[in-house]
């Protein structure tokens, strides 16, 4: 393949058709019965004994790494005061000597009322549940994706970007639509002024923020976008076609221009 282009790029190191502005580099509780009801004095009724406290609360489990925390158990129930004691009976009076009769008797006292039992504590909630891991991506710099063959040069292109993309873990870009119509124009200025030339100029808008470009391939634009790119991801880190394939972009546009005698220059700018 190397031996295929090496007339029309002169010797010239690859990365001589490659440019990338600074910008295309990265940058980013105690539950206790209550005390008892006392009994009423004489004959009172005693005292309700007040509810016992009721359970604190039972707190949520933690958050697992990936199930769900188990829901924390409500507190226990207080435990009802002990009824109060009724009072004694009032003794009758004596009788009198004259024989009078006695003193009615006092009736007892009636019996206290025992307190009403606490409620329990509210369950706790359960932990919520965490989210799992997501699968390991090993970065594969020597990967040989099979190129795409849709038909449309254009889409082939950018999916091939995100093949390599995808190799060293790395999400997709987007197709720009919008400046494949700039790129067209700079692949051709290219033709005729040397590689890079027309994103140097700035002669057309939007302008990417990198630009990585096959200069003169005799290839159909299919094979280009399969060996091409392919050479440039094969740079490794620090080449400048793959610090752009790999790079902190948000989108990628393609464009084309074959000369009347079969060269083609493929272009690909980078955005963000």
């Amino acid at each position: 393949m190397w031996a295929s282009i090496a007339g029309r790029i002169r010797g010239a190191a690859l990365a001589a058709f490659t440019l990338a502005l600074p910008l295309a580099c990265a940058d980013f509780g105690d539950v206790s019965p209550h005390p008892q009801g006392t009994g009423g004095a004489a004959g009172d009724s005693g005292g309700a004994g007040s509810g016992g406290s009721a359970g604190a609360a039972g707190s949520g489990g933690s958050a697992g790494a990936d199930a769900g925390g188990s829901a924390g158990s409500g507190g226990a129930s207080g435990a009802g005061g002990s009824a109060g004691s009724g009072g004694a009976s009032g003794a009758g009076g004596s009788a009198g000597s004259s024989g009078g009769t006695g003193g009615s008797a006092g009736s007892g006292g009636s019996a206290g009322k025992g307190g009403s039992a606490g409620s329990g504590g509210s369950s706790g909630t359960g932990g919520a549940s965490g989210t799992g891991g997501g699968g390991g991506c090993t970065p594969d710099n020597s990967c040989q994706p099979t190129s795409p063959s849709s038909g449309d040069n254009y889409q082939d292109c950018v999916d091939r970007v995100n093949q390599f993309r995808a190799c060293v873990c790395l999400g997709p870009l987007a197709r720009n639509n919008s400046g494949e119509a700039c790129v067209d124009q700079e692949a051709q200025y290219d033709s005729t002024n040397g590689a890079h030339a027309g994103f140097i100029a700035r002669i057309c808008t939007p302008n990417g923020m990198g630009e990585n470009e096959c200069p003169g391939w005799g290839q159909a634009i299919p094979e280009i976008i399969d060996s091409c790119l392919q050479m440039m991801f094969d740079e490794g880190p620090g080449g400048g076609h793959y610090d752009n394939i790999t790079g902190h972009f948000s989108s990628v546009a393609c464009g084309f221009y074959t000369d009347g005698s079969g060269q083609t220059w493929a272009t690909q700018d980078f955005y963000r």
